[in-house]
Order: C-alpha cells, then sequence, then structure tokens
C-alpha cells in the first residue's frame, strides 16, 4: 500500500523509517538478540512477557505507520509502554501535551528527541484512562 504524500513528508520530517527499521528487526530478532547488538543494550527494562508483548504491540504499529497524525495514534500502549518503545530506538521523551480529552481517552501529543543526533521527532499516542 503506497502511502499519500502527506504521510511520505512526515515520514521524512519525523526520520521515522528509522524506527521503523528498528521495529522489524525487534520482531524478527527477538529481544534478546536485540539487546545483544544494540549500541545502548536496549531493551534496558526487566523483561517479562507482559513487557516484551508490548513493545511487539508498539512495534508492529510503528511497521504500520502509526502514530504520526491524531487519527493514526498509537494504541494499546499506554504511557510507560510509549515511553519504553521509544528507548529501544534510542527517543527521550523532551515534552509530552495533551492534545485531546473524551470518552475516557486522553490523546497525548509527544515530542522526542534521538539521544545521539538529536533528530526530533513528534507522535500520537492515545492512552484509555481506564487502563
Amino acid at each position: 500500500m503506497k502511502n499519500s504524500e502527506a504521510t511520505e513528508q512526515l515520514i521524512v520530517d519525523n526520520f521515522y523509517e528509522y524506527i521503523r527499521v528498528k521495529a522489524k528487526r525487534y520482531l524478527k530478532a527477538g529481544y534478546k538478540k536485540y539487546r545483544h547488538y544494540d549500541a545502548f543494550n536496549q531493551p534496558r527494562i526487566r523483561m517479562t512477557k507482559k513487557a516484551d508483548e508490548l513493545l511487539k504491540t508498539g512495534c508492529k504499529q510503528v511497521v504500520g505507520y502509526r502514530g504520526m497524525t491524531i487519527e493514526t495514534a498509537f494504541d494499546g500502549l499506554g504511557i510507560p509502554g510509549f515511553y519504553r518503545l521509544m528507548e529501544l530506538f534510542h527517543y527521550k521523551v523532551v515534552k509530552q501535551r495533551i492534545a485531546d480529552i473524551g470518552n475516557g481517552i486522553i490523546l497525548d501529543e509527544m515530542h522526542l528527541e534521538h539521544v545521539v543526533s538529536g533528530q526530533k521527532m513528534k507522535l500520537y499516542n492515545r492512552v484509555d484512562r481506564n487502563s
């Protein structure tokens, strides 16, 4: 499926292919092999089955180009899961704001920065207030 011109521009502006390649690698290699070859030994969290499944869920969404717009916001990660996913790709959250609230859902606008290159990225994360 071909991305729209607007989506292609967001991919370039956010350097999204970088995290997409890393997401594919995580899904293919698994966390142990990924960690072994990662420059920062990510993921650094205590890996449980639940944590691994959460990272896989996030990686699958990255592969599907989710998160770059309000309409395509990440789903099912929660706030800690989103942070862990971005740490996997060597990004840190530098600013977070609520973009929308309604029907038990909070839509967060997350401003990120790569810890080495300083590359900036803006992503959206949908959080169920009841979870």
